[in-house]
């Protein structure tokens, strides 16, 4: 138990971050994932497309990576055409 108390530790104090630092990242930005999961293009799809049971709603979040705050929102469907049919409907 000392050994893993010990590399968090060394681990924190060399790459300047904690645990704590980790979990403040995204405070504040819930009215910025509001924002991103109302957006008008997450209820466009093509004309084949279905939800999958269980992906009905818009997942939205927060989450960082080294510091980086990145807000997010997606939205899933199974589609029976190609990537290109995809592309020329968001384009």
């Amino acid at each position: 138990m000392s050994l893993l108390l010990a590399t968090v530790l060394v681990t924190s104090a060399l790459t300047g971050c904690t645990l704590m630092d980790l979990a403040q990242d995204c405070e504040g930005t819930d009215a910025r994932v509001e924002e991103m999961a109302a957006l008008d293009i997450l209820d466009s799809r093509p004309d084949e497309a279905t939800v999958p049971r269980g992906f009905e709603d818009v997942d939205a979040g927060c989450w960082t990576d080294s510091g980086d705050v990145m807000v997010y929102a997606e939205r899933t469907y199974a589609f029976p055409g190609t990537r290109a049919d995809v592309a020329t409907q968001y384009a």
